[in-house]
């Protein structure tokens, strides 16, 4: 990375997103997230051919949050299986 920073903070969509950069160079993206990526920075290079292909985060780990409500009185514990893909 050189001197002259470009920094910017992109919403980002589900499925392809393509992203206007002002020069040519090399760029490292750093998703935020409470999604885990599989690597904490990706990098991006517009001289190299592989500039076509495009970075891909796939997340590796997700925040789930939960609530639970009742409609009875019944005090009695139980337990059930919930499975998140």
């Amino acid at each position: 990375m050189k001197d002259n920073t470009f920094t910017n903070s992109i919403d980002l969509l589900s499925g392809l997103n393509e992203i206007c950069l002002p020069n040519h160079g090399s760029y490292e993206l750093i998703p935020s997230s409470c999604m885990k990526f599989e690597n904490e920075k990706y990098f991006y290079d517009t001289s190299k051919s592989s500039s076509l292909t495009p970075i891909e985060l796939i997340p590796s780990e997700y925040q789930v949050f939960v609530s639970i409500q009742a409609e009875t009185e019944d005090q009695t514990t139980t337990t059930f299986p919930v499975l998140i893909r």
